[in-house]
Formats: structure tokens, sequence, C-alpha cells
């Protein structure tokens, strides 16, 4: 495990004008929990107070409030962005150690994705999420069962999204695939 330690730093002057650095490291910080994401998505709409997914080119306030249920289990999936879903995003970038702004910006959207990798096999929200984006893709008639369940029908249809933007069609939904999902 790669860790490095949280340090309290003490500067002192001395008697010939040198700086001195007093380190304590009291507590061990995981490397791999670190949050600022390794580098930027590609342009992804932003979310912030008064949008809805009705005015929005996707649902992404919909896939966000999915998205920032660890964070903030009681959100409602309305597809609003009020004061229960800033509340969610605050909460969000303060776990997350980032400025809290209130409102979702590209790096935010970079981070939510890394923590919300799906595959088959996957379940839960940020299954739901996928599933959300997806249809928003697709025909009328050829869409997903919104089910939280990443199951063949899911897999084949993050594949086909996957080879028109370019991608290895893995089946994985990782940051790039949801950069893609995203895109406006």
């Amino acid at each position: 495990m790669t860790v490095i330690e949280q340090e309290r730093v003490d500067h002192r002057v001395d008697h010939e004008g040198e700086t001195q650095v007093r380190i304590d490291c009291p507590q061990r910080i995981d490397l791999r929990r670190l949050t600022k994401p390794k580098g930027r998505m590609a342009s992804v709409v932003r979310v912030m107070p008064g949008d809805g997914d009705n005015r929005l080119p996707l649902p992404a306030v919909s896939i966000a409030q999915l998205l920032l249920r660890p964070y903030y289990a009681t959100i409602r999936v309305d597809g609003a962005f009020g004061a229960q879903t800033r509340a969610a995003v605050m909460a969000f970038q303060v776990r997350t150690h980032r400025r809290v702004t209130g409102m979702l910006g590209q790096d935010d959207w970079a981070i939510l994705c890394d923590r919300s990798t799906v595959t088959i096999g996957s379940r839960g929200n940020a299954v739901r999420a996928v599933q959300l984006l997806l249809n928003h893709r697709l025909p009328i008639g050829r869409q997903l069962v919104v089910d939280g369940v990443f199951g063949t029908g899911t897999s084949m249809t993050v594949k086909d999204v996957q080879r028109a933007a370019g991608l290895q069609p893995t089946g994985l939904v990782d940051r790039a695939t949801y950069a893609a999902l995203l895109h406006a």
C-alpha cells in the first residue's frame, strides 16, 4: 500500500534567520484515495441550482442525483437541481476535499465518474445512471429497462456506444465512457 503521512508543519526562524521546519505526521493517508482527478474530462454538461433535465440537452441532473447517492443517501431523483441536490453536491465536495461551490463542474464529474465505474454484473444507482444515459441516446422502442442491473443488454449497448465514440468496446463504463455519454 502506498501511503504518505498527513503533515502538520511548524515553521520557526532560528537566531541566524534560517527557517527550521518541524513536521508532525500523526495520520497516514492512502494515496489511492486521493481525490484529484487524473486530468480533465472532455467537455460535459455543467449542472447548477435551477437546472432541470427538461432544460438541458440530456438528463444530467438525474444522472448527478443517482451518482451522488453514496454522499447523500436521501437525495430524490427528480431531475430538478433544487436545495436538496445542492446540499448533496456540497456534501460530495466536502467529502472529496474539493472547493465547495454547490454546482457540478468538469472536475467534479470526473471524480463522480471515477468512483462510479460499472460493468456486467454491477447493480445499483450508478448502473441506473448509465441506463438513463444510454436511453437518452437510443431511439424509442429500443430503450433499456432502468432497473439498476448491468446485464447483457446494457453491456451490448455500452459496447455499441464505445465503438461509436472510438473507444475500445470493453463494456466497462469508466471515465472515458461516461464522458462520451455525458458529452452535450
